[in-house]
Formats: C-alpha cells, sequence, structure tokens
C-alpha cells in the first residue's frame, strides 16, 4: 500500500467479517491492484480532502459481499480489475461538501456516489476503464 496513508489492513477490515469468521483476505494480485487503487485515486482524494479519509468498507470477498448484501458484481469485489470504497470524511455535511467538490474533478473515478444520509461516499476505480457515473 502507499506509504502516505493508507494501509492494507485499512482496506479489508470488517467488523462484519470479524463477526461472521469470514477470512477476507485478498489474492497477491488483488494487493497489488489495491495497491494501485491507492496510488491513483486514495491518495488524490486524500490530498484533495486536505483531512483524513476513513474507509468504512474496502475489499469484500465473495463470502463478505454476500453476507453484507452487496451487489452480485460489485466493485468491492475486485472483479475484472475494478476496485471500490466507501470512506467519510467524518460526518454527512463534510461528506455532502466533498461530494459536491468532486464530483467534476478530472480524477480518474468510474462510480462516485453519495450514499444513504450522506453517511459515506462511494468510489469506484480502473486501471483504464471510465464511465463517470455521479449520483
Amino acid at each position: 500500500m502507499s506509504k502516505r496513508h493508507f494501509t492494507l489492513y485499512e482496506l479489508i477490515k470488517s467488523d462484519t467479517a470479524d463477526k461472521l469468521g469470514i477470512v477476507n483476505v485478498p489474492n497477491l494480485a488483488q494487493v497489488q491492484l489495491l495497491a494501485l487503487f491507492v496510488d491513483s485515486l486514495l491518495e488524490q482524494l486524500r490530498e484533495a480532502a486536505q483531512r483524513p479519509i476513513i474507509i468504512t468498507s474496502g475489499y469484500r470477498c465473495k463470502e463478505l459481499n454476500e453476507a453484507v448484501g452487496g451487489a452480485k458484481s460489485s466493485h468491492h469485489q475486485l472483479i475484472d480489475g475494478h476496485c471500490a470504497a466507501d470512506f467519510t470524511l467524518g460526518n454527512a455535511e463534510l461528506n455532502r461538501a466533498f461530494h459536491s467538490l468532486m464530483e467534476k474533478s478530472d480524477l480518474p473515478i468510474n462510480e462516485w456516489i453519495l450514499g444513504k444520509g450522506a453517511r459515506y461516499i462511494h468510489v469506484s476505480w480502473h486501471p483504464w476503464k471510465r464511465k463517470r457515473e455521479v449520483k
């Protein structure tokens, strides 16, 4: 992972996985993809926010994704090179402001979605595909 702001642990930590005894550990290729995700997007978001970004949901193995009710094609599962993370800046007001600020940015974002009640922001990324879905 990046040497600056994010760790692999942050991207795989899950209270649901811990509670249900799910081993949510990516393989080596997935770890390398997560490192690219951090370096190519998450660090840039952190820099733009000028404050810590708290990852609330990162990588999910298939079993964990099913347990949390994620979509079968969720980018959190690192399907076909896609990566996703949900994060917060600390509260709904900050999340709304940052979402508005970044929705027109030129960062390499596939999905940029303000979550329910602005509790989190969902972002997905792919090394070369860009669909720029903003909600």
